[in-house]
């Protein structure tokens, strides 16, 4: 079984996380969004840091055995150099999160079917997907 789930931060380049508050309006945009969907989750009584506890909540767990631990990093954003190892799976990625990420007019909605979540196991876990 795998057990997938995001931790409602944005990391820079050099993997460290985005401290952004949330009492102003001001770029960074996508790094302060998800500061504020960070904080409508756990006003709502969610854990937003699920991400990082799920792994020793199922080693905890006496029904699971063998667990391993893997962290993956994905650019929400085409922004990245060329010589950026695996560039174009990651530029592809990037491509489709940030076109999920994008919220119009006519699909407010962000944890629906079309999510960039749901997007992301479609194209990222699908075995037919084709990444160029």
């Amino acid at each position: 079984m795998e057990l997938f789930e995001f931790d409602f931060r944005v990391y820079d380049a050099d993997y460290k996380a985005f401290c952004i508050p949330t009492g102003t309006m001001e770029p960074p945009w996508f790094p302060r969004w998800m500061s504020l969907a960070n904080m409508a989750v756990r006003q709502r009584g969610g854990t937003p840091d699920a991400a990082n506890m799920l792994y020793s909540w199922t080693r905890q767990h006496p029904a699971f055995e063998d667990v391993v631990y893997e962290e993956y990093f994905l650019a929400t954003a085409p922004f990245m150099s060329r010589q950026e190892p695996d560039y174009h799976f990651k530029r592809t990625m990037s491509e489709i999160l940030r076109d999920d990420i994008l919220v119009c007019d006519s699909d407010i909605s962000v944890f629906t079917a079309s999510s960039p979540f749901a997007s992301f196991a479609r194209h990222f876990f699908d075995p037919g997907g084709h990444f160029y």
